[in-house]
């Protein structure tokens, strides 16, 4: 199983790359309408807004819901930049 931050990572990448697959995602994350998550998305910026605590509290979180079979909480935390 690959860590979980670099496949945090690599989400935020594509969904920062492309404005309308964060669009989308939102709205069906959230459960609001595409027009209104599209103009709430313009005021969202990806990428760069976790320190090494957020990560490691998100880890533990997967882990204790079941998300991530292993808890990988240090290695996330020793993985961020």
């Amino acid at each position: 199983m690959k860590p979980l931050l670099p496949l945090l990572l690599i989400a935020a990448t594509a969904l920062a790359a492309d404005k309308a697959v964060f669009d989308d995602a939102y709205a069906k994350y959230t459960g609001l309408p595409i027009a209104v998550t599209t103009e709430s998305a313009k005021v969202i910026s990806l990428g760069g807004v976790l320190d090494k605590a957020q990560v490691e509290r998100m880890a533990a979180a997967a882990f204790k819901q079941g998300i991530v079979q292993k808890e990988v909480t240090r290695e996330a935390g020793a993985l961020y930049d």
